[in-house]
């Protein structure tokens, strides 16, 4: 018996979903502790501009891309406000 044509979209996009939900909460969890350690050093004298470029270099490059896919084009490309939005809001399909 062959599985049907749903039953094989199915089996062949649940991992990539799964894949795609993996990679969104990882990026998540990485833009807390990220924050977490700009909250530590008050002090820094970092601007905005150059604390989201260092979160955007830390990040691999599927991670970049997951996030120009989700906000419509770069993070570098905004502005630091906006940027922080769009990584903030980043949702788990």
């Amino acid at each position: 018996m062959q599985p049907s044509q749903s039953q094989f979209q199915h089996h062949c996009t649940a991992p990539k979903q799964q894949g795609v939900v993996s990679r969104i909460s990882k990026i998540k969890e990485y833009w807390n502790r990220f924050n977490e350690f700009c909250a530590s050093c008050i002090n820094h004298q970092i601007s905005e501009d150059l604390l989201i470029l260092y979160f955007n270099d830390g990040l691999s490059e599927i991670d970049r891309i997951m996030i120009y896919i989700v906000s419509g084009g770069s993070i570098m490309n905004k502005v630091p406000s906006e940027a922080r939005i769009v990584i903030s809001q980043l949702k788990l399909v």
